[in-house]
C-alpha cells in the first residue's frame, strides 16, 4: 500500500500545473518602478515610457555615434546595390516606417556633437518568409568612440513572462481561449520626446530623391 500510495502521490504531482513566479532581482525592481512613475497615456490613448537607464548615465558619455553608423550605411548600400529585390524592399520598409509617423525627420541635425546616439540598422532577408520576406534590425549592441553602446547605459530589467512550458499548459487549461496578433506592435508604444535623441536612425535616400536625411 506505500508503495502504491507513493505512486498515486507522484503521478498527481507530475500532473499538476504549477507557475512559480521568478525571482524579482533588484535590478527589476528598479525597472518596475521607473516604468510606473514615468509612463503615462496621451491623447490618442497610446502609452509613453521612457527608456530605464542606469543611474551612473551621467557619469558615462555615449560618444560620437554619427561616424559609425555612417560608414554601417555604406556598407549597407553596397549590399542593397548588389541586390535589386532587397533594395526595394528595404526603401519601402522605409518609406512605410515615415508614412505611419513611426518615426519624424530631423531638420536641424547636427553631427559634430555628441549629443544621443545613431542606430545602425542592417536588412535580414528571408525570401522563404509567407509575411515579412525583409526584417531591419536596429543595432542599439553598435559601440560608440567611448567603447560604449545605448544597450550598455540601460537596464536590462529580467524575464516577465512565465517560461514557454508553463505558457502552454495554462493556455491548455482553460475551455475557451483566443489568441491575437497586433500589427507592429512595439511601434504603438511611443518614446519619451526627451530620449528621442537616443534613437536616431541615418539613412540616404540618394536612390529616391538623390538627397540625404537623418531622422529618429
Amino acid at each position: 500500500m506505500d508503495t502504491l500510495d507513493k505512486t498515486l502521490r507522484s503521478f498527481w504531482e507530475i500532473e499538476n500545473v504549477t507557475c512559480d513566479s521568478s525571482p524579482i532581482s533588484e535590478e527589476l525592481n528598479y525597472f518596475n518602478e521607473h516604468y510606473e512613475k514615468t509612463h503615462y497615456g496621451n491623447s490618442e490613448g497610446r502609452y509613453v515610457v521612457q527608456m530605464p537607464f542606469k543611474p551612473e548615465i551621467e557619469k558615462i558619455s555615449l560618444g560620437d555615434t554619427y561616424q559609425m553608423a555612417s560608414k554601417r550605411l555604406n556598407n549597407l548600400w553596397k549590399r542593397l546595390n548588389r541586390d535589386p529585390t532587397m533594395k526595394f524592399l528595404y526603401s519601402e520598409f522605409l518609406r512605410e516606417y515615415k508614412n505611419l509617423n513611426h518615426m519624424e525627420e530631423i531638420t536641424n541635425c547636427n553631427h559634430s556633437n555628441n549629443d544621443g546616439y545613431f542606430l545602425p540598422h542592417q536588412g535580414v532577408l528571408r525570401p522563404s518568409s509567407i509575411t515579412t520576406k525583409l526584417r531591419v534590425v536596429f543595432d542599439a549592441s553598435a559601440k560608440t568612440t567611448t567603447g560604449y553602446s545605448l544597450n550598455d547605459l540601460l537596464c536590462a530589467g529580467g524575464v516577465l513572462q512565465d517560461d514557454f512550458f508553463s505558457i502552454l499548459t495554462r493556455f491548455r487549461k482553460h475551455q475557451y481561449a483566443f489568441t491575437a496578433d497586433i500589427s507592429k506592435m512595439f511601434r504603438q508604444i511611443e518614446t519619451n520626446h526627451s530620449q528621442r535623441k537616443y534613437l536616431k536612425k541615418y539613412y540616404r535616400k540618394k536612390d529616391l530623391k538623390r538627397m540625404s536625411k537623418c531622422l529618429p
